[in-house]
């Protein structure tokens, strides 16, 4: 069973879905992407007028034209989407002399020393008792202590060196960035398209917005709760000013965009797996906080994934059967039937390919998430490179329908 509109398209629509996970999350991405290539994919990149230009490279191999982020895996689709490669991404976090400027810590504690500077914190410290100081901060604006760091620098940095525009309706290949609205239960996706519904009709679950600058999204996608103070964005339809952080929160992957726009091939790539017992590594009972902590969000986040997968698994079962029993009808309703039933379920026959660290990654599951120690760096780029072989060896039908696709296409063109 195939989606009806596979037909028409002259390529299949490949879509990329970029998780999150810090700078560790970033180093796993770079590997997966250098595998990828290996394997025939190109990554579409660059601006609609420059289109002409790079239709012959397009040309070379499986062509990804979606990218879905959500936190350090919305940069990773944005540099994705502006012609970096794996190698610029390492030079931009590990190589003083790249072809990009390197972000380390410092950039983090001059974002801290602007930000708590604006609150007066010297002038604070220097008051008569600790209690006066603790009043003195309780008594802040924000009515509490302020998240440490705003991420006004990494917006600023994208904007700078990596975006060849901040529209997204610029780009040659589809990017979407998540995000969590602060004072709603919405989840947001900044992008190209603007309500996907085709109408007026209001979502309190999810909302499509185009009006917004693409390094804005950004540092929204990218800001974690606590860490990272909420992201202001001036909506430029409405002039109104609303705040989001991380856009993780809601969905891990957010791999219901994917269908939205109709995608006919994704690989998702993700790097929180819990750990499985192993007697090499040993009982985490018997390890730190740490550890505890990373394995409880590693249950939080492949809960939500595996539900995901399962619930996919069931769509299509519940689709293959409903054809099965339907399709040699007679009855004249019978396709109206399973349109709708397609519409009611947001079916999509995707093909997906999912890239995890395997369980016995032990160094790389539990390594810091904002580490820029360039031996960690290294570790994360090799085990998302092993990663995506493994995911393509134990999915061989994933290449294999790629190919049969693209082999459908030449046949078409001879004719």
């Amino acid at each position: 069973m195939v989606a009806d509109d596979q037909d028409e398209r002259p390529s299949p629509k490949i879509t990329y879905v970029i998780g999150g996970g810090a700078v560790k999350a970033m180093a796993f991405q770079m590997g997966v992407a250098q595998g990828l290539q290996e394997h025939g994919f190109v990554f579409a990149h660059g601006l609609k007028r420059d289109a002409e230009a790079l239709a012959s490279e397009f040309e070379s191999g499986y062509l990804i034209n979606s990218y879905i982020g959500s936190s350090a895996g919305a940069g990773m689709a944005a540099i994705l989407a502006n012609g970096l490669n794996h190698n610029d991404i390492y030079g931009m976090m590990i190589e003083a002399d790249g072809i990009l400027p390197r972000i380390g810590y410092g950039d983090f504690a001059k974002a801290f020393a602007k930000r708590w500077a604006g609150i007066g914190l010297k002038k604070i410290l220097q008051l008569s008792s600790p209690l006066d100081a603790m009043n003195a901060l309780l008594r802040y604006k924000f009515k509490g202590f302020p998240a440490p760091i705003r991420l006004d620098f990494v917006e600023e940095y994208f904007k700078k060196y990596i975006l060849k525009s901040n529209e997204f309706c610029d780009f040659i290949p589809e990017i979407f960035i998540t995000a969590t609205q602060l004072n709603h239960t919405r989840k947001v996706v900044f992008g190209p398209l603007d309500n996907m519904r085709g109408d007026n009709t209001y979502d309190p679950y999810c909302a499509y917005y185009n009006d917004v600058d693409v390094s804005s999204a950004l540092a929204a996608s990218m800001s974690l709760p606590g860490l990272f103070a909420p992201y202001p964005i001036v909506s430029k339809s409405t002039g109104r000013t609303f705040h989001y952080y991380d856009g993780a929160l809601k969905d891990t992957l957010s791999m219901h965009i994917s269908k939205d726009i109709k995608s006919d091939f994704c690989i998702v790539s993700n790097i929180h797996i819990p750990y499985v017992y192993n007697a090499d590594y040993g009982d985490l009972g018997e390890r730190n906080f740490t550890h505890h902590t990373s394995q409880a969000i590693a249950h939080l986040i492949e809960q939500k994934v595996s539900q995901y997968r399962r619930g996919q698994l069931r769509e299509k079962e519940i689709m293959d059967l409903a054809e099965d029993l339907l399709t040699n009808s007679k009855e004249s309703k019978t396709q109206e039937f399973l349109e709708t039933l397609r519409s009611l379920m947001n079916f999509r026959n995707m093909e997906v390919l999912y890239v995890a660290p395997s369980e016995d990654e032990f160094e790389f599951l539990f390594s810091p998430h904002f580490s820029f120690n360039s031996d960690r760096l290294k570790l994360g780029i090799e085990v998302g490179h092993r990663s995506v072989l493994k995911a393509i060896e134990d999915n061989p039908e994933f290449l294999a329908k790629l190919h049969n696709w693209n082999s459908k296409k030449q046949k078409k063109e001879v004719a």
